[in-house]
């Protein structure tokens, strides 16, 4: 759901029909309820941080730019949470440049969104954007 007040954007909850629990200790679990937009720290056991909401916005401007998701395979049959997680946590997605230049998608974005979110969507959270440098 999307809300504004005065002139600003609020992105307040993805909806996805699943749930993934994470167990961290044996008393201890994170019930996801969005694993398409989960960051690859997440997977790996690293504490929530900053950069794990702008790997998120990665995934939705992808996601809104190509209308499909990077890592979630719609064409696969057989496509599982352990095939999402498998490839969020090796970062492997096409880039929008790339399917622009395919011509799978219209070739009306600009080489700046590109980069944006490619620099939202890397691996290693120390070296992804912050929001600050998105703006």
């Amino acid at each position: 759901m999307i809300s504004g007040f005065q002139g600003s954007v609020v992105i307040k909850q993805f909806f996805y029909k699943r749930s993934l629990v994470v167990y961290v200790d044996s008393d201890i679990f994170i019930n996801i309820k969005t694993p398409l937009y989960m960051s690859p720290e997440i997977i790996e056991h690293v504490p929530y941080n900053q950069k794990t909401d702008c790997w998120s916005l990665g995934v939705l401007l992808y996601d809104i730019t190509t209308l499909s998701h990077p890592f979630y395979d719609r064409g696969k049959e057989s496509f599982s949470i352990r095939d999402l997680i498998d490839r969020i946590a090796s970062c492997s997605y096409t880039r929008i440049s790339t399917l622009m230049a395919e011509k799978k998608i219209p070739d009306i974005y600009s080489n700046h969104l590109s980069n944006v979110v490619d620099n939202l969507l890397k691996k290693d959270y120390e070296r992804r954007w912050s929001c600050k440098n998105v703006l």
